[in-house]
């Protein structure tokens, strides 16, 4: 019985910090959709930048929310401010990061050649 009392609360850990990545991901769809409207691109990573910027707030909110709520079990307003603008900022640099590392596997894996000489 005890047993299931420490799983449940572990299950309501784990659900507060996929929910609050979620949030932070409809966001990053949202803004990624209001960024780049013209998905009738030819460039993979402009068509489809609503998805990288989903992801990469999703990422970012889950693991904050993870090490500084959930972890330190502080659920307070000013820790999930702090939060929401440090998911601000570093899921920018994780969006471009993903386009790169994408860019990266076309070019050198998939053997996509974006410029050439023609």
């Amino acid at each position: 019985m005890n047993n299931d009392i420490t799983q449940m609360k572990e299950i309501r850990k784990i659900r507060f910090s996929v929910l609050y990545g979620l949030l932070f991901a409809i966001i990053g769809f949202l803004i990624g959709v209001y960024i780049s409207p013209d998905r009738n691109s030819a460039e993979f990573s402009e068509k489809y930048f609503y998805i990288y910027s989903s992801v990469s707030c999703f990422i970012t909110a889950w693991l904050a929310s993870y090490f500084w709520i959930e972890k330190v079990n502080k659920y307070s307003n000013s820790r999930m401010i702090l939060v929401s603008i440090f998911v601000g900022l570093i899921s920018h640099w994780l969006c471009f990061y993903l386009i790169t590392f994408e860019l990266n596997i076309r070019y050198w894996i998939l053997n996509e050649h974006f410029f050439s000489s023609n």
